[in-house]
């Protein structure tokens, strides 16, 4: 029956599902007396599902959308439940899982060539062993057979090449190859393998430290060893003679054993440890900047800056004339530094005229020496 309510609804009475729903609209043939909108969607999933073969299906529970689970029952196995999108989406099963782990199991026995031993070619059309086609591996992971064996395989592929070389293409192309000197320097070399090839013969052996198989040209009666073992005694026969007479120690300061050559020497510890007491004093003494040490040594002061006197020099040691990079680290031997003509022990001014650009492999090797270009403003040549 169908009644009217206000506000324009209607209320229709299902016979099958026995509820009651309001719709703002009424159609006879849309919504029709005694059907609802379960009723519907029940009739839109059957003829889904019957379009595409599978089982009847027989939902016992009302369906309200495709995300929600629902009663239903397989002609094989009975009552299951399982969501309405996944009844439809099924191909040969009527959604049960039970006949879609069977259905999924018998597709993989028949793509699977491993259950197989012969294969039907698509070209020459006679059933062959599977060894006798190529194999390849898809995206997923699956390996699968080439339709084709592989005696058609290979004659397709002359056919084309063979087809290919006769182009005017591959013709200049292979003319120009050949007046190259590369192609020329190919052809000698062939030739001159071929000369030299000799018949050789070939000993088999046992190595005696490693127990492994090896071959070699020469015929050795006595002594057996691969190449690895070779090169390992070889080294070790070169240590032994060449080895550091080095003996167990005891070092001055601490009292401890160590391994060196003197016998009244320091160990690396205390030896390290000396150094930078030797660092400490000797920037205490003269001090760590060049201000510091001419006041020291009572030599004259004047401000310099060092850009100006690169520039002046050009980047270029006055000593071995190397051009200086400052762009390397500062330790590197090519860095520009700051070197005195007259060193400062010597009584010699902190000036421009007494300053010049030096590499640091320069100025660390002279110390306070007079050396070179030096000898003519000392003496006042």
């Amino acid at each position: 029956m169908c009644d009217k309510l206000r506000h324009d609804q209607y209320i229709i009475d299902c016979d099958r599902h026995g509820e009651r729903i309001q719709s703002k609209y009424y159609d006879a043939k849309v919504n029709r007396v005694g059907v609802c909108k379960l009723c519907e969607y029940e009739e839109k999933y059957v003829k889904q599902i019957k379009s595409k073969k599978n089982n009847f299906v027989k939902f016992l529970d009302p369906i309200y959308k495709n995300n929600q689970k629902v009663k239903a029952i397989c002609s094989v196995h009975g009552e299951y439940e399982n969501i309405v999108y996944n009844i439809v989406k099924a191909k040969k099963s009527a959604g049960c899982k039970q006949c879609a782990l069977i259905i999924n199991e018998l597709n993989q026995h028949k793509r699977s060539f491993r259950n197989k031993t012969e294969k039907k070619c698509t070209n020459c059309n006679e059933i062959k062993s599977i060894d006798k086609f190529y194999k390849y591996i898809r995206k997923n992971g699956r390996e699968c057979l080439v339709p084709q064996c592989i005696e058609c395989n290979n004659k397709r592929n002359r056919e084309f090449s063979n087809k290919y070389r006769q182009t005017d293409n591959y013709i200049n192309s292979q003319s120009k190859y050949k007046k190259t000197d590369k192609y020329k320097t190919f052809v000698k070399n062939r030739y001159i393998k071929r000369m030299k090839i000799k018949y050789v013969d070939i000993f088999y052996y046992q190595c005696i430290h490693c127990n492994s198989n090896f071959i070699s040209k020469k015929e050795d009666k006595k002594y057996h060893l691969c190449k690895k073992c070779n090169n390992d005694d070889n080294q070790r026969n070169y240590y032994d003679k060449h080895k550091k007479n080095e003996k167990q120690v005891i070092c001055v300061d601490c009292n401890r054993k160590y391994i060196g050559k003197m016998i009244n020497s320091r160990c690396d510890y205390c030896r390290y440890k000396k150094e930078k007491e030797h660092n400490r004093t000797y920037k205490k003494r003269y001090g760590r900047t060049h201000k510091d040490r001419a006041e020291y040594f009572g030599c004259y002061y004047e401000k310099v800056d060092k850009l100006k006197v690169f520039e002046r020099d050009k980047y270029k040691c006055q000593e071995c004339g190397i051009k200086c990079n400052p762009d390397n680290n500062y330790n590197s031997s090519d860095y520009p530094t700051l070197g005195h003509i007259v060193p400062l022990s010597l009584k010699g001014s902190h000036t421009y005229a007494n300053v010049q650009c030096e590499c640091r492999n320069c100025n660390t090797n002279k110390s306070n020496k007079i050396l070179g270009q030096q000898l003519t403003l000392y003496y006042g040549g």
